[in-house]
């Protein structure tokens, strides 16, 4: 997260409670990195998926949703322009605007 980013997260109203669970940050980041799912997991996931990517996200969660679109049987990966990994903070309005438009088509 760069510097503007970071400036802009510390300006919304969460974020002393955001400050209250840095300690749990290591625990999820573990978490994270060990998480798996099969590919008979996620193929029997029948819901609409939406997966929102950042048009200037690190590569790693090009990837990520790659593998996922690969396997999930009815995803769609919308990239949000000029955004990273906290678009729903940074860019609320764009990011509403995404999932506001998957609900919509997907009902």
């Amino acid at each position: 997260m760069g510097d503007a980013d970071f400036a802009k997260l510390r300006t919304l109203p969460n974020w002393p409670e955001r400050l209250t669970i840095v300690p749990t940050i290591p625990r999820e980041v573990g978490a994270a990195r060990d998480l798996t799912f099969s590919k008979a997991h996620l193929a029997a996931i029948k819901a609409p998926i939406l997966l929102q990517l950042g048009s200037d996200s690190p590569p790693h969660f090009a990837r990520a949703a790659d593998e996922l679109m690969a396997e999930l049987p009815d995803a769609r990966i919308e990239i949000l322009p000029g955004q990273k990994h906290q678009a729903m903070d940074t860019a609320p309005a764009l990011f509403v605007k995404s999932v506001r438009a998957f609900l919509d088509d997907a009902s």
